[in-house]
């Protein structure tokens, strides 16, 4: 496997993921500043060129995105119609589907400046 630098050492790299580092549209790898490292070496397909400061950076920008996207969404309620009266049950499922908002957050676009 690759050779993994100790991490007090460690610079970045060049990884197949990097390549797009200047564009502003890599994915920082997880693992590259963990003192692990990451086990795909030049091989792995996100960024070994990020910072520490842009994995966190850009962490913090997808949990303020997904915390907003939550408050706005928050107080959703079920509409049921009088005419129709769900089993309790039923109506505790109703209200956690429209509570749950399924977010992808890696498609949260990130600022490119980073």
């Amino acid at each position: 496997g690759p050779r993994i630098v100790p991490l007090e050492v460690r610079v970045p790299e060049f990884s197949v993921g990097a390549a797009a580092h200047g564009s502003g549209h890599c994915k920082p790898c997880a693992w590259f500043w963990r003192p692990q490292g990451c086990a795909n070496g030049s091989d792995c397909r996100h960024c070994h060129q990020c910072s520490d400061e842009v994995i966190k950076t850009r962490r913090r920008a997808r949990a303020l995105a997904a915390r907003k996207h939550h408050r706005k969404h928050a107080g959703a309620t079920p509409h049921l119609q009088d005419d129709h009266q769900e089993e309790p049950e039923m109506q505790q499922r109703s209200v956690t589907k429209l509570k749950t908002c399924p977010v992808d957050l890696h498609a949260v676009s990130s600022p490119s400046r980073l």
